[in-house]
Formats: structure tokens, sequence, C-alpha cells
């Protein structure tokens, strides 16, 4: 059936026919009894003209196969293939995101980390529609996770895998997160491309200043977001008991992380184009952002090819459902207009 039907989780309407029938079988039920009670069941037949029982039974008849075949059209069944050439166009994104220790903190609710997978996740889903993305890990070194692919399912698959400790190296080296990004957009020189970089900006070595210049060079929008506040926080940490602990340095302090925001603008501001926002304030930033400066980038062809579709066959049922009930308007519901004389002449007569 699945192979007939697009969408055969809509099977539940063909009982709608035998919910008719069995509606029109309680009616005439009703119908009858009360006629019975009131004017004797011997003289239905004789005092009731003009209603014809069989021709009210094909019309149900009728009535029900529009309705069944009107269901089975709704539930799209098709057969046959058409190959249809689909061309999409759209841009290369970089997703750059920190997975430094700091990203645990929960200044952002459930914690920075989470709230950044949450938030790539609804913007890739629901802005990035026809452009490519990869997703990129940094800490102390940097890591492509995810190749830049149009498939949103296999980029969900490495975005849930993304978390803090996937890169073994500690820190936060901004200058390696940059390179990586630029690596995953290969030999291709084409006006085309940006990156996003998802970070709390607390890199010991201050704004990558080489690693800018050389997407500059390239053509490449660099566009930063905040995460986290200004104000310092604890890091807690989880033990395996289960029991929670906050990160201290080699001294026993506890160490406090908070967004270094100006490292961040500072990136944007000598980039070509480029834009920092704070994920902290209101969802629709990421949007905001690519609608405002990613989009306007020069898009190219991104794929061209052509895709096998199955055709639609839903109006032919469409169209014998309202051939059915055309015939049915036809039909009269009253006897032949003889038998109503006969009756008439037989009452006079009495």
């Amino acid at each position: 059936m699945s192979d007939i039907f697009a969408d055969i989780e809509l099977v539940w309407l063909v009982l709608a026919p035998l919910a008719m029938v069995g509606i029109w079988l309680w009616l005439e039920s009703t119908r009858r009894k009360i006629l019975a009670d009131l004017i004797g069941k011997r003289l239905v037949p004789d005092m009731v003209v003009g209603r014809s029982g069989e021709r009210r039974f094909w019309k149900l008849v009728l009535r029900t196969m529009a309705v069944f075949l009107i269901a089975l059209a709704i539930m799209r069944p098709q057969w046959g293939e058409d190959r249809v050439e689909i061309e999409r166009r759209g841009i290369d994104i970089a997703l750059v995101v920190d997975t430094s220790k700091s990203m645990l903190a929960e200044d952002v609710q459930p914690s920075r980390m989470e709230r950044v997978k949450q938030e790539l996740s609804y913007f890739v889903e629901n802005t990035l529609r026809e452009d490519r993305v990869s997703l990129i890990a940094f800490a102390g070194t940097a890591r492509a996770l995810c190749p830049l692919t149009l498939d949103r399912a296999a980029f969900e698959i490495f975005l849930d895998e993304l978390d803090v400790g996937v890169i073994p190296q500690g820190g936060t080296d901004l200058g390696r997160a940059i390179d990586a990004a630029l690596d995953s957009f290969g030999d291709d020189t084409r006006n085309h491309k940006a990156i996003m970089i998802l970070s709390d900006g607390e890199a010991h070595a201050g704004v990558p200043e080489e690693a800018v210049k050389e997407a500059n060079k390239r053509g490449v929008r660099i566009y930063t977001v905040g995460v986290g506040h200004e104000e310092g926080v604890r890091i807690p940490l989880e033990q395996d008991d289960g029991t929670r602990v906050y990160l201290r340095d080699k001294e026993g302090n506890v160490v406090t992380t908070r967004l270094e925001a100006r490292i961040l603008k500072t990136i944007a501001q000598r980039s070509l184009d480029g834009a920092y926002v704070s994920l902290t304030v209101g969802r629709d930033n990421l949007q905001k952002i690519y609608l405002d400066n990613v989009k306007k980038i020069e898009e190219r062809e991104l794929k061209s090819s052509k895709q096998v579709r199955r055709i639609d066959r839903f109006q032919w049922f469409l169209a014998a459902a309202l051939m059915l009930l055309m015939v049915d308007g036809l039909i009269p519901e009253g006897r032949p207009r003889r038998h109503h004389v006969h009756f008439a002449d037989e009452r006079r007569a009495a």
C-alpha cells in the first residue's frame, strides 16, 4: 500500500463510507419506526407516497462510492515515474563551534554548549535550506567534524555528537578555527563562502590577525556569535559518581568564565562585511545575521541533477467521484408519477 499511496497514514479516511452507511441505516430505521408509531405499520406503504426506497438505496450506493474515491484521492495515489531536473543555488557556510571547557558554563540555559546545538539545529533546518554547511569544532586546535554538505540528516548526526572534549587539546585558538574553516572550502576561489564562529571569545592569544587576513584574501566573510554573559560564572563539571564540582586551576582556585565580546567584535570588524551578534539576546539573531549579511553573498550553483519522482494520479479518483455525484443528482428520490396517481385513486375509491 505504501508503494501506491504517498500519504498512507491517512488510510483511516476509507472508514468514512462505512460511517455514512451506518448513519443512513440508523436514520432509515428511525424514520420507519416513527412512521409506524404514527400511522401504523400496515398503512405506511399506502399513506407515504413520493419516496422510493429502492432509489434512495442506489443514491446511497453512489454517494458512498464517491466518498470512498475522494478518500483514496486524499491519500495521493501514485504510479509511474518522471525525471525532473533539480537546480539548487546557495552559499558555502562553515559553522565553527567552541568546544573548550568554558562552554559548560550555565549562564545560558541549559548550558552554553547545549544552547549552541539547539540554535544551530533550528537555524540549519529552517533557514539554510539551499546552502551547504560544514561543522568545525575547536578548542586548543580545530577539526572538521562534518564536511560541506546539503544533507541535513547527516549534519544533524554530527551535531548530536558535538560536545565539550571532542577536541582533546584544551584552550581556545580562534586562529586555528578560522584556518580549519578555510581548509573545509577546498581550492574553490569564487566569492560564495562564509564562516560563522560561535564562541565565548576567551582566547588568550587575542585576535588572530593572520587568519583574518587570509580569510579576507580569499574573499571569505567572518561572522561571530557571542555565547554567554559578560559577568563571570563558574564552570560546572560532573564526576563519574554523578556529583557536581567546579573547575579549578593548578593552584586550586575556582575558575570563572565570561563572554569576551571585544575579541569577537574585532574579528567581525576586520573581516569583509563581517558582523557580530549575541546568542543570549533573542532567538532570531542567527537568522538576522544570515538575512542581513550572509544572504547577500554571491550564490553559486551547488547541485544540478535529475531526480526521479513518482506521478500523482489523484485527479482520476476525483474525476470519478464527481461523475458519481452528478449521476446521483440526476436520480430523483420519488417514485414515478403514475405510481402517485395510482395510490391517490385507490385512496379516493376507498
